[in-house]
C-alpha cells in the first residue's frame, strides 16, 4: 500500500488503484484573484465527487465502481494551518476497502496548496471552480488528471456556502480544554468523530503543553466527539467521549507509559533454573525456529541471529529478564519465549502479547530436559594421499553414521565431554581416536589413514556454469549453487546421474533450466557438462 503523502498521494488517493500520480513543479499561477484559494475558503471537510483522465469520467465507469464506492469516502478535512485525511483506499491485491489517517501542516502561495510532513515538503496545483477545489496533473505517461472536491457539512451533508456566509457574524464557538495527567512529554490530543478501534478519521490534533492542549470545536457542536493521547504511533491513554457544547468543554485525559517488559522464570521440578538461556521472537519467526530445532536436534546455534529479538540467562532466581520488547507493528506483537532442550521437541515456550503492559511467564523443564544438549561433531576421513574416503563408518558410543562422497558425517555427541571414536573404511582400515567436544565452536575431527588404498573406483564429474548468473545445480542428491563463469569438479562413484540446473537470478521472466544424464562407467571415468 502506498505511503498517504508520497510522491503527491495527498490529493490523489482517489487514483491509487487506476492510474500512477505525479508530483507537480513549482511555477507561476496566473489565476485570477476571484479564483484565489484562501484558507477561509478551504476550512472545512471535502471529499471527492469525480476523478478524470482525459475526460474519462470514473465515478460512473462500470469498470471502476468498486474502486470508487471505497475511495470516494475519503475525507480532507481543512483547518487554518493543518490538513488531516482520513483516506479511503482501494487495495487490489486484497481486493479490500482499507482506511489510514494523516496529519499535515499547510500553507497557501498563488494557488498552490504547499503540505509539510516529517518526511517533507509536496506542491500541489490547486483551482477554485465555484464552490468545488479541484486538481489537475499531468502523470507519468501524459495523461491529464482531473479531481474534483465538494465541501460537506460535519454531517456528510452539502454545504451551503450562502448560507455559511449570512450566518458567520452569530456562529457559535467552542473550544476543548483539555488536561493531561501521567505522561506529557511528546504526546499529542487526537480527536475523532468514531471510537480509536481499528481505522479512524481524525478531525483535529493538538501538541500537549504542560500538560494542556486547547482545540477549536466550533464546528462541532452538539456532536459527540472522542479524544485520546497519542505518542509515537500509540494510544497511551482511554478515550474519553464527550458532545461538544458552545463555550469550553473540559476533559481530563490521563495517559500511562507502556511497558515492554516481560519476566520468564525457568523451573525444574519447582526450582529455579540458573544461567539457562531464554529466547525471544514474534510467534511468526518461531515457525521456522521450530523447525530448525527439530531437524537439528536442539542446536540453537542453527537459528539465524536476525529472527531473535533478544535472548537472556536466567539469574539465580531462575528468571531472564527482556526490557523494551516493542512491537515492530501492533499486528505482530504476539512474542514466543522459548528455551532449547536436548530432548525432543528440543524445546519448551511460552507465548505472551506485548501489547504495553508489562508480561510475566513461566517455563517448566522435565530433569532430562535440563541436561546439556548435545551438539554435532563432524568428522572428515581421508586416505594418506589426501582424498576423502566415501562410505566409511564412524562410531562414537552407540552414535554410527557413514561418510558421504566427501568424506564428512555428523555425529551427535555430548557437549564438553571427551568422547572416543572408531573410523572403519569398506577395505577394513580402522583408526582410533579422541576428542573433546566444544559448545561453542565448530566441532571437527579430521582422521586421515595411513593407507591409499582405493576402496571404491570413482569418476570425475566437471561442471561448468558458462553463464554471468548464479545457478542451483543438483546431481543425485547432491544440490549447491555455482557463480556465474564458475567450473565445479565431483569426484563419484561410477554410476548414472540425473544432473539439473535452474538459474537462480538475472532473468526477466522466468529461469532458464535444464538437465542432462551423466553415465559413469569402468571406460567412463572423466564427464564434463556445460550448461545452460
Amino acid at each position: 500500500m502506498k505511503k498517504l503523502l508520497s510522491i503527491f498521494a495527498a490529493l490523489c488517493l482517489i487514483a491509487l488503484s487506476i492510474v500512477a500520480c505525479s508530483k507537480q513543479d513549482e511555477k507561476n499561477n496566473n489565476d485570477s484573484s476571484d479564483n484565489a484559494i484562501t484558507t477561509d475558503f478551504l476550512v472545512g471537510n471535502w471529499q471527492p465527487i469525480e476523478f478524470e483522465i482525459d475526460g474519462l469520467k470514473i465515478s460512473n465507469n462500470p469498470s471502476y465502481q468498486k474502486q470508487w464506492n471505497c475511495l470516494k469516502q475519503t475525507v480532507y478535512t481543512f483547518t487554518k494551518t493543518q490538513l488531516s485525511i482520513a483516506a479511503s483506499q482501494f487495495d487490489v491485491d486484497n481486493d479490500r476497502c482499507v482506511r489510514n489517517i494523516g496529519a499535515f501542516t499547510y500553507s497557501i502561495n498563488k494557488n498552490k496548496l504547499i503540505l509539510v510532513d516529517t518526511e517533507g515538503r509536496t506542491v500541489v496545483d490547486i483551482a477554485k471552480e465555484g464552490d468545488y477545489l479541484s486538481t489537475i496533473t499531468k502523470d507519468n505517461n501524459g495523461k491529464t488528471q482531473k479531481y474534483t472536491f465538494r465541501k460537506v457539512a460535519n454531517n456528510g451533508g452539502n454545504n451551503n456556502s450562502n448560507n455559511d456566509n449570512n450566518n458567520n457574524n452569530t456562529a457559535e464557538t467552542a473550544t476543548a480544554q483539555i488536561i493531561v495527567s501521567g505522561v506529557t512529554d511528546g504526546v499529542k490530543v487526537w480527536v475523532a468523530e468514531t471510537p480509536f478501534r481499528g481505522s479512524v478519521f481524525l478531525l483535529e490534533s493538538a501538541t500537549v503543553v504542560n500538560g494542556k492542549a486547547s482545540i477549536d470545536v466550533s464546528g462541532y457542536i452538539g456532536k459527540k466527539l472522542y479524544f485520546i493521547v497519542r505518542k509515537d504511533n500509540e494510544y497511551l491513554s482511554t478515550e474519553v467521549a464527550k458532545t461538544i457544547t458552545e463555550g469550553d468543554n473540559a476533559i481530563t485525559l490521563i495517559a500511562v507509559a507502556k511497558s515492554y517488559t516481560a519476566k520468564i522464570k525457568v523451573l525444574s521440578n519447582g526450582t529455579p533454573v540458573n544461567n539457562k538461556k531464554v529466547y525471544a521472537t514474534t510467534n511468526v519467526y518461531f515457525l521456522g525456529i521450530q523447525a530448525l530445532l527439530i531437524m537439528s536436534k536442539g542446536n540453537a546455534e542453527q537459528i539465524p541471529a536476525n529472527n531473535i529479538k533478544a535472548a537472556v540467562n536466567t539469574n539465580a532466581e531462575g528468571i531472564a529478564v527482556f526490557e523494551n520488547l516493542k512491537p515492530e507493528a501492533s499486528n505482530l506483537n504476539g512474542y514466543t519465549f522459548f528455551v532449547v532442550t536436548s530432548l525432543e521437541p528440543y524445546y519448551q515456550k511460552v507465548e505472551r502479547t506485548m501489547d504495553g503492559t508489562a508480561q510475566e511467564a513461566t517455563i517448566t523443564l522435565s530433569d532430562s530436559q535440563t541436561q546439556e544438549r548435545k551438539v554435532p561433531v563432524t568428522f572428515y576421513v581421508k586416505d594418506a594421499n589426501n582424498k576423502a574416503v566415501k562410505d566409511a563408518k564412524v562410531t562414537v558410543g552407540t552414535e554410527v553414521g557413514t561418510t558421504n562422497h566427501s568424506g564428512l558425517v555428523d555425529i551427535q555427541a555430548p557437549v564438553n565431554t571427551q568422547i572416543n571414536y572408531t573410523v572403519k573404511t569398506p577395505c577394513s582400515q580402522t583408526k582410533t581416536g579422541s576428542y573433546t567436544t566444544n559448545p561453542h565452536i565448530t566441532n571437527m575431527v579430521m582422521v586421515t589413514l595411513t593407507s591409499a588404498e582405493n576402496c571404491n573406483s570413482k569418476g570425475t564429474l566437471t561442471l561448468k556454469n558458462t553463464s554471468s548468473n548464479p545457478y542451483t545445480v543438483k546431481v543425485g542428491n547432491r544440490t549447491f549453487v555455482m557463480e556465474g563463469k564458475s567450473t565445479e569438479t565431483l569426484e563419484v562413484a561410477l554410476e548414472t546421474y540425473t544432473v539439473s540446473w535452474k538459474q537462480n537470478s538475472g532473468y526477466m521472466f522466468y529461469p532458464t533450466e535444464g538437465s542432462t544424464t551423466a553415465e559413469f562407467s569402468s571406460n567412463r571415468k572423466s564427464i564434463t557438462i556445460s550448461f545452460p
